[in-house]
């Protein structure tokens, strides 16, 4: 197991932190999200120029509202889409955020760029 990158980290830790409900099937219906949701989350906190939008119950720019926005994708440094639809799928399969953020922790090396990479 690799030692994640710091904003992979503090994501890991939202998600074992109890804050966030979870949904299934969309980044966020209301105040209910997805893993991916709370990583949308995490970037609009730290200045990542993505907006909330009532009419999606979502992320603008994202439609429908299961796609992660890229640039949350570079901020998280993801490896790519196979990395984002692999969680959401085990989010949407039905494993917790506990269980997500183990997974993330042990495939750190999968599914994302390593600090070393440019």
């Amino acid at each position: 197991m690799s030692k994640l990158n710091p904003v992979a980290q503090k994501w890991v830790e939202a998600l074992r932190s109890g804050k966030y409900q979870q949904a299934r099937g969309a980044l966020r219906k209301g105040d209910w999200f997805c893993c991916l949701g709370v990583a949308c989350e995490l970037a609009i906190e730290s200045g990542v120029d993505i907006r909330r939008t009532d009419e999606y119950r979502g992320y603008t720019g994202v439609v429908p509202n299961r796609l992660l926005p890229p640039v949350v994708g570079e901020w998280l440094r993801l490896k790519g889409r196979d990395a984002d639809w692999s969680l959401a799928g085990k989010n949407d399969a039905g494993k917790t955020f506990a269980e997500i953020a183990d997974l993330i922790e042990q495939h750190a090396d999968e599914l994302f760029i390593s600090d070393g990479a440019a």
